[in-house]
């Protein structure tokens, strides 16, 4: 029950019991001391009527002013009783209101306390339907989203510190070989250090871009495109290392145009093709296909590989995840091309997804709004 309602309640309950309380003593004593009160005096009338003198007159007067003293006393006296029961009545049904309604609060605050103080596992737990059962809810909602933060927090600086360390020790190990003389300096070496030194630009610009777009700073610059024209030209892009690799680029564009970052897109693009040519065998296809409806343009992208095992699919557009742990990185990238193609895509209003196709292979999907 709601907060606001438990007041009410605990007011009307008071106010009920007072006026039940002085009602029911009040009649109590008014229904005995008034009715003898008259029936003394109609007794008294009648011998008045009788008797003679002017002594009797005084007696029967004085006997009246005496019992109407007694009833105002009896009266008083119900009053006083009744005032003290109800205040009795009030003070505990306040008190049981008033532990129901600071019990919880007392809760929150000491949780509330020692989770501040590092106790992270602490949760709140409170029974029933009130403004405070839902500020528990929040507070455990809260917290569990904090924890899942600080758990991701700290899995990407192990991933990072793991992606920086491999072409760090290479650097250091071959340069120290050189300065020994166990290696020489040719050109051959010195180019796989120059690569080494590359793939650490690449992780760091990678990371930078996706920290600026996560945090809501990355700027767009949009403009009317024609996106299938943006997606023949990454297909163009591909074309020496797919024939390299003996993998057919296939295409079915509609004509689509809509508001986009040009140089984003195409960004993504690369990141998405690259990774669906890398996994792709020889002699295999990847068909790049754009249609649209009246709200959407919609991109896929298949290959015929070996597709992503169920478990990895809600995964593998998380930072630094491979779905297959024994990928080099010559091999399987530094693990940041699908999130950026997840960042980039979010920021212009769309979504991205993968699943596997029923006769093999893996389907990437992205959903662009489009202008009109």
């Amino acid at each position: 029950m709601k907060l606001g309602y438990q007041l009410i309640l605990l007011v009307a309950f008071v106010a009920l019991a007072a006026v039940a309380i002085t009602a029911g003593l009040s009649y109590g004593v008014t229904s005995q001391r008034v009715q003898h009160y008259f029936q003394t005096e109609d007794a008294e009338n009648l011998a008045s009527e009788s008797e003679q003198g002017q002594r009797g007159r005084y007696g029967l007067a004085f006997n009246r002013s005496a019992a109407r003293l007694n009833l105002l006393d009896d009266l008083a006296a119900a009053n006083l009783r009744s005032a003290v029961i109800a205040l009795f009545v009030a003070l505990l049904a306040g008190a049981f209101f008033t532990y129901r309604l600071s019990h919880p609060i007392a809760e929150l605050t000491k949780t509330s306390k020692r989770y501040a103080a590092g106790e992270r596992s602490l949760r709140v737990e409170l029974k029933g339907n009130n403004e405070l059962t839902d500020l528990a809810r929040v507070f455990n909602a809260t917290a569990d989203q904090l924890e899942q933060e600080q758990t991701q927090q700290q899995r990407l600086i192990a991933d990072i510190a793991h992606e920086l360390r491999t072409p760090l020790t290479i650097l250091k190990s071959e340069l120290e070989a050189m300065q020994d003389g166990l290696m020489e300096a040719n050109s051959d070496n010195i180019e796989e250090l120059k690569e080494q030194v590359d793939l650490l630009g690449r992780l760091v610009q990678d990371l930078r871009f996706l920290t600026i777009a996560e945090a809501g700073e990355l700027e767009l610059t949009t403009g009317e495109l024609n996106l299938d024209q943006v997606l023949l030209e990454t297909v163009l892009a591909f074309n020496a290392q797919a024939q390299a690799k003996k993998v057919r680029l296939e295409t079915a564009l509609e004509p689509v145009r809509l508001e986009a970052d040009k140089d984003r897109l195409k960004q993504a693009l690369f990141n998405l093709l690259g990774n669906a040519l890398r996994y792709s065998p020889e002699g295999s296809s990847i068909h790049l296909e754009l249609k649209r409806d009246k709200r959407h343009a919609f991109i896929s992208l298949s290959d015929e590989g070996q597709g992503i095992s169920p478990e990895h699919l809600p995964h593998i557009f998380d930072r630094f995840y491979r779905a297959d742990a024994a990928r080099n990185r010559e091999q399987g990238g530094s693990g940041l091309g699908l999130a950026i193609v997840k960042a980039i895509i979010s920021l212009h209003g769309g979504r991205v997804w993968a699943e596997n196709q029923a006769e093999g292979g893996a389907r990437f999907w992205l959903e662009l709004p489009l202008t009109s």
